[in-house]
């Protein structure tokens, strides 16, 4: 599911359904407008603005979910449309972790979070979910399960506000959209408690649907290689591996400990945001030789 605007239709999304896209066992943009171009298109009745941006994601996963039979898949992939995703990483990706490093990994991770500044929230809580994420990510992954998989943020440091990044891409598995969307849309909430699953007319929609997803019970599950990099990157490459590029708001959001070098993230990297050219990515990754 890859959301475009109509004035992109032409150019980056038609780049996108040459590329990276065709690698999907199936695939739709999410616009407003229709199109003569050759793109597959979800055509939702809204007027383009980023202050409805969570309006039009919640639509866009309601008309998957209506439009196609959900249980022919495992996972849904929702991204921009000046995002690269390797689908051949993101795949792979549900064989992430050798059983043999169980207990390096998880003495790793006790080090780590030891090391994080709760924000406010409970560390101790914190260290037993992701110890539990941990250890079902090892014993290998199941859609049935509601699990969200990306790139994780913490808004403002604070651990009890937890999400995934919209700009690098999320993963939702089956049972997560069946709840997000039979459960979280439409639904009213109990007395005091805030309805983040229906608010209309807001533009962060990733900070929402992690807050969403929350109220439903829904895993934030593990997405970091074998080494504790990052696999989703909200940012292009040049920026996420150049130190020059300083981003103290990344250090301050994203949940685990964050730094910059060329080998700081993943060489099983899923996701760049805000990639200028698509063609360029697709051209490095899959037609240069070394």
């Amino acid at each position: 599911m890859i959301l475009t605007h109509p004035k992109q239709y032409a150019s980056i999304a038609v780049q996108v359904n040459n590329t990276w896209a065709r690698r999907c066992n199936k695939y739709y943009f999410i616009g407003s407008q229709s199109t003569n171009t050759s793109i597959p298109l979800i055509l939702l009745p809204l007027r383009e603005s980023r202050q409805i941006l969570w309006k039009k994601v919640r639509m866009a996963f309601q008309a998957v979910h209506d439009q196609e039979h959900i249980e022919d898949f495992d996972y849904f992939l929702k991204a921009d449309d000046d995002t690269f995703v390797v689908m051949e990483n993101l795949r792979s990706a549900w064989r992430w972790f050798p059983t043999s490093t169980i207990g390096a990994k998880r003495a790793d991770w006790r080090a780590s979070l030891a090391n994080k500044e709760p924000g406010g929230g409970d560390k101790k809580r914190e260290e037993e979910e992701e110890e539990e994420n941990l250890r079902s990510f090892l014993s290998g992954h199941d859609p049935n399960e509601a699990t969200i998989f990306g790139r994780r943020f913490a808004y403002q440091g604070d651990l009890r506000q937890q999400y995934m990044s919209g700009g690098a891409g999320y993963v939702l598995s089956r049972r997560a959209l069946q709840l997000l969307v039979g459960t979280g849309f439409g639904s009213t909430r109990a007395p005091g408690v805030t309805d983040y699953c229906n608010i209309d007319y807001i533009s962060v929609e990733d900070y929402l649907m992690g807050r969403c997803l929350k109220l439903l019970g829904v895993k934030f599950g593990h997405s970091l290689d074998e080494q504790k990099r990052e696999r989703f990157h909200p940012l292009r490459p040049e920026t996420m591996v150049n130190p020059r590029h300083v981003m103290s708001w990344m250090k301050q959001y994203n949940y685990h400990p964050f730094e910059k070098c060329v080998t700081c993230i993943s060489n099983t990297s899923v996701s760049f945001h805000y990639v200028d050219d698509i063609l360029e990515i697709e051209f490095l990754l899959y037609h240069m030789r070394v």
